[in-house]
């Protein structure tokens, strides 16, 4: 049996790991309030995620509601000749992402996958972590981060506090 000593100590580290989760979830928000369009919005959240992850690229889609395809947004610190394509709900990993309405994080990403280009040179990020912002049960949008530094383990529980504010706003956006 545990000893109330373990239990105790265990609580607290669960409640030190909830209050980090809520004040990376707080400077993932923070004035996200007061943007009037997509890409005001887009721009704040890139660079407050900037900060907590060190992300060296993004993307937000948006879903179009005639098409119901996802389209691009905006960008942070992304350069590519190639277009960026549209997907739907299923199609490929952001479309997987989509229709199942979680959270996904890709580790080991493959050299060439993902390029980054700065006056150093261009290198790959190694971790991608794919955000659907889900409203009402439906994804309205994604957001794709690139970094070279690891997410944090409690991505998922920082994802859970800030959907419905990001999505909420967003869709007030739309």
């Amino acid at each position: 049996a545990e000893s109330k000593e373990s239990k105790s100590q265990s609580n607290k580290t669960d409640k030190d790991s909830e209050k980090a989760v809520n004040k990376i979830s707080d400077r993932i928000l923070k004035d996200i309030h007061k943007y009037e369009t997509v890409k005001e919005l887009s721009e704040q959240l890139f660079k407050n995620f900037s900060k907590e992850f060190h992300i060296v690229q993004a993307l937000v889609f948006i879903k179009n509601k005639s098409n119901k395809k996802f389209q691009i947004a905006d960008t942070y610190a992304f350069f590519s000749e190639e277009k960026i394509n549209d997907f739907e709900e299923g199609e490929g990993i952001n479309g997987q992402v989509a229709k199942d309405k979680t959270v996904k994080l890709l580790t080991d990403i493959s050299e060439g996958y993902i390029t980054v280009l700065s006056g150093l040179g261009s290198s790959s990020p190694k971790n991608l972590l794919l955000i659907p912002l889900v409203h009402n049960n439906e994804t309205i949008a994604l957001i794709e981060l690139a970094s070279f530094h690891d997410f944090p383990s409690s991505y998922k529980k920082i994802y859970k506090r800030i959907n419905k504010p990001v999505s909420d706003k967003y869709k007030s956006l739309l």
